[in-house]
Order: C-alpha cells, then structure tokens, then sequence
C-alpha cells in the first residue's frame, strides 16, 4: 500500500511531468513560439511579414532535448529578425506528414515570399529543409538567409527615381557597410506594401547632403513623399523594436504595392509584332501560349499564368492592331487563348473562356484549368515486367521516376514531363510492390526518385529521392541541373542517349578559371552567366599574402568538382577583396570569405554555402541543391567587377592595415601611444594608492578591536 506522502510525491511528479507534456520542450514566455495548426496556417503561411524557421520535434526523441538549449539561444540571437517556432509533432502530426517530415528533429525555414499553384489554385509557401551544422551561429545563419532583399541600391544618380511616388513613404539607410544588415532588411519585409526602402553608401556627400544633411553614419532617414526636403532623420539607437516604431509613425496605414516595384519588374509576357507570330508558327521546338486581345492593357491574369505555366514561352498578339494576321489564322472574338505545343504549329488548343459566364470569362483559375487539360501526356506507366528496360538507360542520360497511389499522372506531373520534353525520360509506378519498395527503400509514396550515374557506368546508377516541394517551380530547380547537360537536343529514335556521349566524359581537369576584368574569355558572362546550368563561384582573397591558402582552396575546388563530376555545376573563382562590389551581388561580405555560392544566372536565383570552406561540406551544400533542400533566393543582376587592376587594390590594402603612412603620421602614433600608457600608468598607481589605504584602514579597524 502507497502511504499518503508516497502518494503525494508520486501525484507531484506526475503532475510535473504532464506540465512538461502540455508545453514540451519550450514553456510559457520562451523566445520559441508554440505553433499549433491553426497558428501555423495563420502566423506562418497566411502571413507575409516575417521568415520563420521551425522545428519538427517530438518530446520524446533525444536529440530534439539535446538541441532544446541551442535553439532557445538561436530564438534570443533571432529576436526582431526572423521568427523562431516550434511544433509538437506528437499532438500535431498532420503538420508533421504535410511538410514530409520523417526525423527528428527536423528543422525548415520558410521565406515570406508565396506562390502561386496553379494544379491546387492555392498559394502558399515553401518549408526548405535546413541543412548542416546544428550550432546556434549555424542555424542562424540559415535562418537569415531566409530573408528575401527588398532594399534597394540608392544613389544621388539614383536617387530621384527611388524618391518617385509622393503617396509612398520610402526609407534610406545610409551606411559605410557593403550590403544591407539583417536589421534592415528583416525591417523591409516587415514593412513591405507600406514603405519602400533603400541604402545608400556613406561616401555618397550629395545623397547624405539631400537626405537631411546627414554627417554621422550609419543613419537611418525617412522621406515621407517625394520631397527630400521634408526629411525626417531617426536620432536614436538602431536597435530593432525602436525603428520599428519609428517606421510605423511614417509607413502608410493600408498596404498598397509599391510603384516602383511594379514598374521595374520585368514582364514574363512579350508582345509580338506580326513579323515574330510569323516566325514562331515556323518554330518547331518551343512551346508557345500567346493571348490574342483586342487592344489596350493585358489583363493581369495574363502575366500570372505565365509565372504560373513556365514550360511555355508567352506571348500577347493585338487583333486590333493586327486584324489581317487574326483573320488568316481563324481567331475568334478576343480575348482567346491558345497553346502551340506540337512541331506543326497549324495544330493547337484553343480557349475562349467559361461557357457559362456573362463577363470576366478569362479569370486565372479558368485559365489554368484550361492549360493544365490540356497538356499532353508524355510520362510513361511502369510496371514490373518494364521497370528494369525503363532504367537500364539510366547511365548515360537521367530518368525521373514518380513512385505513386495513382493510376495517372497528375497535371502537374505532365507539365514537368513536358517542360523536359525530347531531353529527359519520366515515367509514373502505380502502386509498386512492398518487395521492390525493399529493394530501394522506398518508405512511402508519393516519392519522386531521379536515378542516375555519378561515374556513368551502368553498375553505380543510384535513385536520389526528390526532397523538395511539389510544386512546378521547385521540381524544375532541381531536374534543371540534371537536364542541363543534354540540352543540345535529344534523338527520341535513340532515347538512351548513348549517341551524345556527354554523360561519359571525363571529369574536367586543370585550374579552376578565375573571373577577371582582363578580357572577354575570363569574363562572368563568358565563365558562367552563357553557359546554362548553374555556376559554383567561390569568393577568394586574391592577394599575395594569401597565396599559399588561395592555392589549398583551389587545390579543394578541383578535388569537388572531380567528387560532383557529371553535373551541371560550371565552377570559377573570384577575387573577392579586389571585385567587392560583384560579390555583394550574392550578399558576399569580406568577413564571409572565403565562400562559394551557387548562382542560376538564367533564373535570377542564389544560395550561399554556410559552413567551412572543405570539400564535404560544399559537396553537402552542392547536393543540397540538386535534390532541392536548400533554399535559393533572388538576385536582379551581378554588380560588374571592378576596373582596377587588382595588385593595385592589394597593395592599397595592405598599405593601409601595415601603417604604410608617411613619417608624420608615425611620429603623431609613438606620441598617441606614448600618451595611452602614461594614463594607464597614472591609473595603475591610483588604483596601488587606493588598495593600499584600504589595507590601512582594514588594519586600523583591527588594532580598535
């Protein structure tokens, strides 16, 4: 029998413990916010105001308790910037199972920015699997990468377009420092629809003298309108909760897109003339979706679709203008829609909008119904008995695999297909056996394998799961750089490939090309920006001084690139320290090298290494990519390298940090330090005298005794 203060402790402890369960790992009043599903749709996927990074955990699992104390230090280091929360996947697995969660702890960070699908008609936000090292620093590094750049590049040349709008409030920072500080632009994001906001560099007198006469950097200043005059400049601290009460003060009360954003942004819709709708009825290869309208403004939807379908190129055709063109090729009334996607483009699928509707019967939704139907079907069943044929291939060109409950591919399964179309083979597996799930351990489905050969030989062919999300624009970031090597064309006679050969080179051998201003053939454009795929550029100190660390980084950049060979990865380095302004392009600061940054030139998309400068962890940040793990954000063009020749910018450098001043200068540095530890000496006697008198004193108190 328990006795009564048994019983006591015993109901205590199990109190305690259900109090610990109600809240898990972080209580009441903790910087790791508690989500729950309805606040993680609210706070997290409704809201545009803040990136997140969350934690997957279960309070049962080790490491999860292990990382408890780390990630509260991550909440604190985050305050202000970037949102940090938690979920419970033990009370809330649906949460667990809609994000792919499959450990624990799972960390993913999630961008403020959303969009748009066109197969589920939502948009919605992309969780991004956090990667590499579980160190407070680490993870908030990750974490700040989350935040999209809304800051724009101001300059007293610029400056008059920038201060445009009078019924916007617009926001400058003006600051000695290279790129915009995570403050700000956490603060951008914040502030997005109600303030627009831009830094400008401190040696810019004009800038300074317009925004308010500013001498002392950094400075925040706010223009309410468009007249500079009316300036007003933030004289407190630039800590976060104090700036964003200062902000609100100014920022209007109602959102609004900002103007210059909406004037600058460029359009995925080209209007043809009748000369370029004759040329692309005679293009055989593109996939073409052109809107014919009868004059006058485009309707929005119209560049939304674009965004939304990327597989077509899009295209607007005036019968207004045109009326002759129109009536050859049989348009109806405008507006129409219609989808070229075969070889001969005097066959194609035609919309005229809702049957049932009165006005508006061209809206979005409609729109991308009618092209997502529309899509042929170019993905190939599966089954048993076809299943080794369709991989056997697999080592000279890539197959993607989709491993499925359904019968049919999904519409936006076939646009993926169609966006590879004569370049990669897809193929769909109903429902596979358990014993074939075994054999590639295959957990669940749907599950998405791209199978492969790192060396092109049929015995290393390996399926790499697709961790990303099922969206069009997330899928292609990854199936981009295994399709890149065969863009040149593709024989659907010899769909093995073999005739290419390009899978079976060798791995690429000799230095890693450097990018310079010496000439066209070292030029970014020439070394990455042209050559398609993506581009691993690493940030380096080219100075003399550094030369044997420059050669051991270089030495480990061929060593990565024979360990990734083939990929699509062109790889070049930079001198960082010389050509400062392009490698804040990818927000690479001189502390930050030396780095890499994996750059999609022709996506305007980047994503920076985070973590040492070795071979196993570039590789990691590298596959991180492919397999669509690791979040990339957007860049609008790379800053051109500088004009100077570099041992010059070297040489200043060093003159600088060595005390390379003239005599004068050395003589007034001995009287400043002569003059620093003469008061430290007069301090340290101070400090004898007073010690000592309290000895006395001490000594005095005993004898009175």
């Amino acid at each position: 029998v328990t006795s009564p203060p048994t019983m006591r402790l015993l109901l205590l402890l199990i109190a305690a413990c259900l109090s610990q369960g109600a809240h898990g790992f972080y209580e009441e009043g903790s910087a790791v916010i508690d989500l729950d599903e309805k606040t993680f749709e609210r706070d997290v996927m409704a809201s545009d105001d803040s990136a997140w990074i969350i934690e997957f955990y279960a309070p049962w699992c080790g490491h999860c308790k292990a990382l408890a104390p780390t990630y509260e230090k991550v909440a604190k280091n985050l305050e202000g910037l970037v949102k940090v929360g938690a979920v419970d996947c033990d009370k809330y697995p649906a949460l667990a199972e809609k994000f792919g969660v499959r450990g624990f702890p799972t960390l993913k960070t999630f961008s403020p920015e959303k969009t748009y699908n066109p197969y589920t008609k939502k948009t919605a936000k992309m969780g991004v699997n956090v990667e590499g090292g579980r160190t407070a620093k680490a993870l908030v590094d990750q974490a700040l990468a989350a935040l999209p750049n809304y800051v724009k590049n101001v300059t007293i040349a610029s400056s008059a377009t920038f201060l445009s709008d009078k019924d916007y409030p617009k926001a400058v920072l003006l600051s000695d420092k290279p790129a915009p500080p995570s403050l700000i632009k956490s603060l951008a994001v914040q502030f997005k629809g109600r303030m627009r906001f831009g830094m400008g560099p401190s040696t810019d007198e004009e800038l300074a003298k317009l925004l308010g006469g500013v001498t002392e950097f950094p400075k925040l200043v706010v223009v309410p309108g468009d007249d500079a005059s009316k300036a007003v400049v933030h004289t407190g601290k630039l800590k976060g909760a104090e700036l964003s009460e200062f902000l609100a003060a100014h920022a209007r009360k109602e959102k609004m897109e900002d103007p210059l954003a909406s004037a600058s942004a460029e359009s995925s819709v080209q209007a043809l003339s009748a000369e370029e709708f004759e040329a692309l009825l005679k293009d055989k290869s593109s996939l073409y979706s052109v809107f014919f309208h009868q004059g006058g403004a485009v309707p929005a939807t119209v560049e939304q679709l674009a965004k939304a379908f990327k597989m077509f190129k899009h295209k607007t055709f005036d019968c207004a203008k045109h009326a002759a063109v129109c009536k050859e090729q049989v348009v109806g009334t405008p507006p129409v829609l219609r989808l070229y996607m075969a070889e001969d483009k005097t066959e194609y699928e035609e919309f005229t909008g809702k049957s049932d509707c009165l006005e508006d019967c061209m809206d979005l939704d409609s729109m991308s119904d009618f092209v997502a139907e529309s899509i042929p079907n170019l993905v190939v069943p599966i089954t048993e008995q076809t299943w080794n044929a369709f991989l056997a291939p697999a080592y000279e060109r890539p197959r993607v695999l989709l491993f499925s409950k359904k019968e049919e591919p999904t519409s936006l399964y076939k646009s993926v297909a169609l966006n590879y179309k004569d370049i990669l083979p897809f193929g769909i597996y109903p429902n596979p056996p358990k014993a074939l799930k075994d054999q590639i351990g295959l957990k669940k489905i749907p599950q998405l394998l791209i199978f492969f050969s790192p060396n092109a030989s049929a015995e290393a062919v390996q399926g790499m799961p697709y961790q990303g999300e099922f969206s069009f624009e997330a899928m292609t970031q990854v199936l981009d750089q295994f399709a890149a090597p065969f863009r040149d064309g593709f024989d659907p006679n010899n769909p093995s490939g073999k005739s290419s050969g390009k899978a079976a080179s060798a791995p690429p051998s000799g230095p890693i090309p450097e990018i310079t201003n010496k000439g066209e053939d070292s030029s970014y454009e020439k070394l990455c920006a042209s050559k398609g795929g993506l581009c691993a550029v690493a940030f380096l100190d080219g100075s003399e001084g550094n030369k044997d660390k420059r050669e051991e980084q270089l030495k480990a950049l061929e060593d990565l690139r024979t360990k990734m060979h083939p990929s699509p990865f062109h790889m070049a380095w930079v001198d960082a320290v010389c050509h400062s302004d392009f490698a804040i392009s990818f927000e690479v600061s001189q502390d930050r090298v030396p780095t890499v940054a994996v750059i999609s030139p022709s996506k305007g998309r980047y994503v920076q290494h985070i973590g040492k400068f070795q071979v196993p962890e570039m590789e990691s940040t590298l596959q991180g990519v492919l397999s669509g793990k690791k979040q990339t954000g957007p860049f609008s063009s790379a800053n051109p390298l500088s004009e100077r020749d570099c041992a010059e910018v070297h040489a200043e450098i060093l003159a600088a940090t060595t005390g390379g001043g003239s005599d004068e200068d050395d003589e007034i540095m001995r009287e400043m330090m002569e003059e620093i530890k003469r008061k430290e000496a007069e301090a340290e006697g101070e400090d004898e005298d007073d010690s000592g008198s309290k000895k006395k004193k001490k000594k005095k108190k005993k004898k009175a005794k």
